[in-house]
């Protein structure tokens, strides 16, 4: 009887990983927005895009954002690849120009949209950060709610800052794997 069971539950497993590699890709919806300094910019656009939903006061978009800017080095020109930082969450006087002097004294070459939250409300996003990979179709190749955190070991007494120092390098690395991994493939 224990050998059907196994049996039973190894077939379901098989048909469910079999269903999640059939599933649609999802294709980020058109949306329309200007930056800080006035531009407007659609997207998709014709280039592969990190869309960063971040704000000035969060502890891991802070701990996350060097890393972005290392894929930007690393990648920007080679896969042709852009960061979107989407200012959402902020308090009611918040002036956005302290989220670009933010992004410009730490050197960061981010198109900075601010009061972003309606394209939040359209990828429904909670929280920051939260972070999407759009290939220059639109399409998701990486979303970091997706990342498994078992490597990391955190406890619910440490402290957000040192949560963050922790999986900003993990959020990094799988978004470096899937930039070359996913888009290699296109290519």
């Amino acid at each position: 009887m224990r050998k059907l069971i196994l049996l039973l539950i190894l077939t379901c497993c098989i048909s469910t990983s079999n269903a999640q590699k059939d599933q649609k890709i999802y294709t980020s919806p058109t949306w329309e927005l200007k930056d800080i300094n006035g531009n407007k910019h659609m997207f998709p656009e014709n280039k592969n895009t990190v869309v960063l939903f971040w704000a000035t006061w969060c502890p891991f978009c802070k701990k996350l954002m060097p890393h972005l800017q290392s894929i930007l080095f690393q990648y920007g020109e080679e896969l042709n690849v852009q960061v979107f930082a989407m200012d959402i969450f902020e308090d009611e006087d918040h002036n956005p120009m302290n989220s670009q002097k933010l992004l410009n004294n730490n050197g960061y070459d981010f198109i900075l949209f601010p009061k972003a939250e309606k394209i939040a409300q359209l990828y429904g996003v909670r929280g920051t950060p939260t972070l999407f990979v759009f290939n220059t179709k639109g399409e998701l190749i990486f979303n970091m709610k997706n990342v498994n955190l078992d490597k990391i070991k955190i406890t619910d007494k440490d402290k957000n800052s040192k949560k963050a120092s922790l999986l900003a390098p993990l959020w990094a690395a799988e978004i470096r794997k899937a930039l070359v991994t996913k888009l290699n493939k296109i290519k």
